[in-house]
């Protein structure tokens, strides 16, 4: 993983936190996303003892225009975008009889959130690769 990019949702606790210690120690340079500002510094900074590069970025995955940023930060900064690891996420515990319609939309949302972060990848791969090939054929 040494030198590759990896951005991680959900980078501000749990799993996207512990993940994003552990491609640190193989190495890997990482975009940390997530909704709090502060719990992301903490993170950054000490996923920085590493020896790698961090770039905290406040992203809420369930708003298209903070994935398109997330992805062009990313791009900016490192040129690249090696891995994906697509953590966001909510914990919802109840039984079905129980459930809260309104928990069930965020989660939804979530979901879409997700497809955003894919969709800019894509959008922005896209046009690089035309414009490798407009390059190529001048």
């Amino acid at each position: 993983m040494k030198n590759k990019l990896v951005i991680i949702t959900g980078a501000s606790s749990g799993i996207g936190k512990a993940c994003a210690e552990k491609f640190a120690q193989e190495g890997a340079n990482l975009v940390l996303a997530a909704r709090s500002a502060d719990k992301l510094r903490d993170v950054a900074e000490n996923i920085a003892r590493y020896g790698v590069q961090v770039l905290p970025v406040v992203t809420d995955v369930t708003r298209e225009e903070d994935c398109k940023n997330l992805v062009e930060k990313a791009l900016i900064k490192f040129g690249k975008i090696d891995v994906l690891v697509n953590n966001a996420g909510i914990s919802m515990r109840a039984s079905f009889s129980d459930l809260d319609i309104s928990v069930l939309k965020k989660l939804w949302m979530l979901i879409f959130g997700e497809l955003f972060i894919v969709r800019a990848m894509l959008f922005l791969a896209f046009f690089k690769i035309k414009a490798l090939l407009w390059e190529f054929l001048q």
